[in-house]
């Protein structure tokens, strides 16, 4: 921003009325900081600047002292001098000349550059038409003078725009590298001081909230700071019939009917352990996520789809019914639970973890959706499972060592133990040493090729779908020749 050191020359304040319309000159330094001079005219109110024509101003501080005739930059109608807008901090402009009592409240006006400590003077020596000829003797020559000097200090900008927001984008369980430009700009240093703290090398963010903080400093000491947070969330999932999503973001299918572990996690709380486990149904062709379970320490949380009154368990007991949204009264080791009914076909149990992370379990008529949301490695660090390692975002084995390429042999290396906790109420389904039901690629293309539904009909039903689970929600609601299924997602 800048401000006038204003020393005003007035070559008269006009006193004899004759017949013309320029009545009054007023300066001020808009928000821009050019110098804005107004010139009042006796002509009633104008429909563009420059019906009112051209008027003859001098540049005094450029060499040689050109004259040029000059059309208004815009115009103004029925405005006060006091209510002149656009002037910096919101003053009203300096009177340098006027005629005694022509007020007339309609006005032109010229924007004029500055530089930074260099001074600037014009004089308006005539008006060339009707509009802006002096309205009273020696209206002009008005001459006006001004020195400009930087007072901000230097403003800070992230990626193009001024510092302030967060920025929020998704990642992996490896967090985001995204590009962060962080410059300052200064009304009158063009190379101002920039610091710069918080941001990693490569701009390579982990997963949560990291502080980045910019100090600039011009070269009069003049100084500004700007601290915004760069969030990264990350996110591994289940949903559909089934399709699984790892922490590196990986997507991939497996239709295994058994009970699989989605995470162990044994270092979670100091040690008190967690571990996500799924159960999957046989539809026709096809599976699905039935079930889901969490364990963390002693406790547990079921969730099953469907529209049985029993649709969750703690440790084993069933739940009371539920309407309305509420937190339930038991906890999973001191981590609350809450309860959301979406509508008649769906509700939703949400694991309160700390800060951003949560585990959300989400029904769908018969299908269970689960996700873990915003995971962090002081919490996820030793996950593994059908998730993939969430140290390395690969689809590793119970040994942490082998890398699975066939997704089916994956799952199979993630179904649920004989010597594993059992954390469904009851049993149901291929249990180990029974290795999982996997249907055949045979079925699942005849299936698919049988469907009665076109793909533009599906991707109509999933319009309103995420773009990440759009083509998944397309694939299922062909698969399982129901519109409906897009609910789930």
């Amino acid at each position: 921003m800048k401000i006038s050191l204003l020393s005003v020359l007035a070559a008269a304040f006009g006193a004899t009325a004759v017949l013309s319309h320029g009545t009054e000159v007023r300066t001020c330094i808009n928000t821009s900081g050019d110098l804005r001079v107004w010139v009042e005219h006796w002509h009633n109110d104008l429909s563009s600047p420059h019906v009112a024509g051209t008027m003859q101003i001098r540049a005094n501080h450029l060499p040689g002292t050109p004259t040029s005739t000059l059309t208004p930059d815009g115009h103004l109608n029925n405005v006060i001098p006091a209510n002149l807008p656009d002037c910096a901090n919101g003053l009203a402009p300096a009177l340098v000349t006027y005629c005694a009592n022509q007020e007339r409240n309609d006005w032109v006006y010229y924007d004029f550059p500055t530089s930074c400590n260099a001074p600037v003077s014009y004089t308006l020596l005539a008006g060339n038409t009707v509009y802006l000829t002096e309205g009273c003797s020696q209206l002009y020559p008005a001459t006006f003078s001004d020195t400009f000097t930087d007072v901000a200090p230097p403003a800070i900008q992230v990626n193009g725009s001024p510092c302030g927001p967060d920025i929020q984008v998704a990642g992996t369980c490896t967090g985001a590298t995204l590009p962060l430009q962080i410059i300052a700009s200064d009304d009158c240093d063009p190379n101002p001081q920039l610091t710069v703290n918080g941001a990693p090398n490569g701009n390579n963010f982990p997963v949560g909230a990291t502080t980045v903080t910019a100090v600039a400093t011009d070269n009069t000491g003049k100084t500004s700071t700007c601290s915004f947070d760069v969030i990264v969330s990350s996110s591994g999932s289940v949903c559909g019939d089934p399709h699984f999503k790892t922490w590196s973001g990986e997507k991939y299918d497996f239709h295994g009917i058994c009970d699989l572990v989605l995470v162990h996690n044994p270092a979670f709380a100091n040690g008190a352990g967690m571990d996500i486990h799924i159960r999957t149904k046989r539809s026709r062709q096809w599976s699905y996520v039935d079930a889901a379970a969490l364990r963390i320490g002693s406790d547990t949380l079921e969730v099953i789809g469907g529209k049985s009154s029993n649709y969750y368990w703690i440790n084993g007991v069933a739940g009371k019914p539920m309407e309305h949204a509420m937190k339930l009264d038991e906890t999973l080791s001191g981590y609350s639970v809450s309860f959301k009914k979406n509508n008649e076909k769906s509700h939703q149990f949400i694991v309160d973890l700390e800060g951003l992370e949560s585990i959300v379990f989400t029904t769908w008529n018969g299908y269970v959706r689960v996700d873990v949301h915003n995971p962090t490695s002081n919490n996820f660090a030793s996950s593994v499972g059908l998730m993939g390692s969430y140290a390395t975002g690969q689809k590793v084995g119970r040994d942490n060592t082998t890398v699975f390429e066939n997704t089916d042999v994956f799952g199979q290396e993630w179904q649920v133990l004989p010597e594993e906790p059992k954390m469904f109420h009851n049993l149901d389904g291929p249990q180990a040493p029974a290795q999982c039901e996997i249907p055949s690629a045979v079925e699942l293309r005849r299936r698919l090729a049988n469907s009665n539904l076109s793909n533009d009909q599906a991707e109509l039903a999933c319009a309103r779908v995420n773009q990440g689970d759009f083509d998944l929600c397309v694939f299922d609601v062909l698969a399982t020749n129901d519109r409906d299924v897009a609910g789930a997602y």
